[in-house]
Formats: C-alpha cells, sequence, structure tokens
C-alpha cells in the first residue's frame, strides 16, 4: 500500500484511489476490501483485493487495460444487472465523457451501461 502523502511502501505499490467492502464471498474469500488504482508505469488501471485480516495484505487481480477509473461500488442485489456487481465510474480520455458501468470482481469482465 501507499504511504503518507503517496510514497510507496516496502512493496513498491502505489496509485490507489478508491476502495469499496464485501462481507459476500465474490471469489476471494469473505470480509474483503477492493481498489483500483492507477499503474504507474503503464498508467492503466489495475483492480485487486485487500484483506483486513491478514495486515492489509493487497493483491492485483486484473489489469482493467485502460484508464479513467475514479469510482467503484459494490452493490449485494440485483439492481438490474445481477447480483454482487461492482460498479465503476470511468472518464474516457477521447470523448471526455464520463462512463458508468458494471465489473465482475471474479473474473474482471466489464460492461459499460447506457444512461
Amino acid at each position: 500500500m501507499s504511504g503518507p502523502s503517496g510514497p510507496s511502501t516496502v512493496t513498491g505499490v502505489s496509485g490507489y484511489f478508491g476502495l469499496t467492502f464485501a462481507a459476500a464471498n465474490l471469489a476471494y474469500g469473505l470480509n474483503i476490501f477492493y481498489y483500483p488504482r492507477t499503474d504507474p508505469l503503464t498508467g492503466f488501471a489495475k483492480f485487486g483485493t485487500l484483506a483486513p485480516a491478514l495486515a492489509g495484505i493487497s493483491a492485483d487481480q486484473f489489469d482493467l487495460g485502460i484508464a479513467g477509473y475514479n469510482a467503484l461500488a459494490l452493490m449485494g442485489s440485483d439492481i438490474g444487472c445481477g447480483t454482487d456487481k461492482k460498479y465503476y465510474l470511468r472518464l474516457d480520455p477521447i470523448t471526455g465523457f464520463t462512463i458508468f458501468g458494471t465489473l465482475h470482481p471474479g473474473t474482471g469482465e466489464s460492461a459499460e451501461l447506457d444512461l
């Protein structure tokens, strides 16, 4: 994890900018935090997990292959796109529009939603 004011810790991982929690097992165990972070080398977003019971050990799970993600939230109930989905906002660098979509926490599959 990043230390105060952003410098990386011994693990060398930085760029975290969001955090959401799920008590249910969404593929990585019970009571896990999920985060997006920007990889400082590629500029692309990574999606990962953080286990608070294991001294806050984090692990990137997927490279989302694009930049611009800026918010992440979990909905445990079905609000139209299925249960236990992560919803995100992403700024499209080409159009400048904000995109709303879902991210499956177990597979990393994302889907943009029409608003």
